[in-house]
């Protein structure tokens, strides 16, 4: 009787580190950017950070968002450096911006830890200026 190995998980997860996760700009993020921002996340392969790219028609669909919807998500996300835009995208190309995670290493170097500099008191002072 032949013992049968058991199946390995051949998956691609996604890492975030536990002081990213437990920081007051991820905590206090909104639903739908925390959804937009582990999106980005699950296309990083390891080598991509810096050339991430969602397009808004796709995260709008993906993530169920609307346009405003979506345009807050990302705002969010970028007003607390969680995400930073590396490349503007162009509509009559149909080119999407690319991102680089902040809470990921780039290309062999350390994590760059932009969103350790956020903290609640900013979001206040960004909702004032609207």
């Amino acid at each position: 009787m032949s013992r049968t190995k058991p199946k390995v998980w051949r998956d691609q997860f996604v890492k975030m580190p536990v002081a990213f996760l437990q920081h007051p700009a991820f905590r206090t993020l909104p639903g739908s950017a925390a959804r937009w921002l582990m999106e980005l996340a699950s296309r990083h392969n390891g080598r991509n950070n810096g050339e991430l790219f969602l397009s808004q028609r796709e995260a709008k669909r993906l993530l169920g968002l609307t346009q405003d919807g979506y345009e807050r998500a990302r705002t969010e996300a970028e007003t607390r450096k969680l995400a930073v835009k590396t490349s503007e995208g162009d509509y009559m190309q149909k080119k999407s911006p690319t991102w680089r995670l902040t809470f990921i290493a780039d290309n062999g170097d350390i994590p760059t830890n932009e969103y350790r500099l956020w903290t609640p008191d900013d979001r206040i002072k960004f909702a004032r200026r609207r």
